[in-house]
């Protein structure tokens, strides 16, 4: 599961600069145009982002959507699709159409007025999700906090994701570690004048969970030592506190958040310097 708070990521530091950045230049062209196409402008009217799915099956998976949108011009143009069908589903319209780029059928539906859309590239995963921000039918309790996390209950973190880690590890063999997880969870958020990581981990002993804290807190002290590591990054990572608890691991990494949108800022006015010269090049 992941969710991001668009509305709650707008009133941080490294929000305000984000929104900044994409009403100026070339980034404000492409809004604008996205905006005009969707009868909406993102920026202003999209509230969250949540997606979830089972381990490893991504057709499965769920993408809502919350916000003020133009439900009567999106489903003009969806309608448009020469592949568009169309099923009433428990007061509900659910919409079908060919992704081309994927070259496979989606599904999705306005839900709570037109103030949420369900996506899905499976019909029973779809409506699996309308019973459940409807209330209509019970599910997994993954698609329960799904579905709560898209209707607004981040507990105040601009992200959060977790997953079961039982079910996606073994993607290389020597990643031992990751093998001795159950689940993990993140959330990021900004507490007073710092942007704030946390990450947890359930490993599957206390033994599992010290060697993690073990291996976590030597990573930290080899970044803090090596010289390539700059006196801001070094700050920040003074502050940050690993602990283990039974079988339980959290890590959680504070950083200034002005250290964060100066980095930002960095690496686009780098971004622009390149494509003034390539432009110039060019010409």
């Amino acid at each position: 599961m992941l969710h991001l708070d668009v509305d709650g990521l707008r009133n941080t530091q490294v929000g305000k600069l984000l929104m900044q950045r994409l009403t100026t230049g070339d980034d404000n062209h492409k809004m604008n145009a996205l905006a005009a196409w969707l009868g909406c402008d993102p920026r202003k009217d999209l509230a969250g982002v949540t997606l979830y799915g089972p381990p490893g099956v991504s057709d499965d998976g769920v993408v809502i959507l919350g916000g003020k949108f133009n439900q009567q011009q999106m489903e003009t143009y969806v309608k448009a699709d020469a592949a568009y069908q169309g099923e009433a589903y428990k007061g509900t319209t659910i919409h079908s159409w060919i992704d081309k780029k994927k070259n496979k059928r989606m599904w999705g539906a306005f839900m709570n007025g037109g103030s949420q859309i369900v996506i899905s590239g499976v019909d029973s995963a779809l409506k699996t999700a309308l019973d459940t921000i409807s209330g209509q039918a019970g599910s997994s309790l993954a698609t329960q906090n799904s579905c709560n996390l898209a209707l607004g209950t981040a507990n105040g973190a601009v992200l959060v994701a977790a997953a079961d880690m039982s079910k996606i590890k073994g993607t290389k063999p020597n990643a031992q570690t990751l093998k001795q997880a159950k689940a993990a969870s993140a959330s990021i958020g900004e507490q007073g004048n710092d942007m704030v990581a946390t990450i947890s981990i359930e490993a599957d002993s206390a033994v599992s969970a010290q060697q993690m804290t073990d291996m976590a807190r030597g990573i930290l002290a080899m970044i803090q030592l090596d010289d390539k590591t700059d006196a801001k990054t070094k700050e920040a990572l003074r502050a940050t506190t690993i602990d283990a608890q039974g079988t339980s691991l959290k890590v959680a990494i504070h950083m200034p958040a002005q250290t964060l949108a100066d980095a930002m800022q960095k690496k686009w006015q780098e971004e622009d310097q390149k494509k003034a010269a390539d432009t110039t090049q060019s010409k």
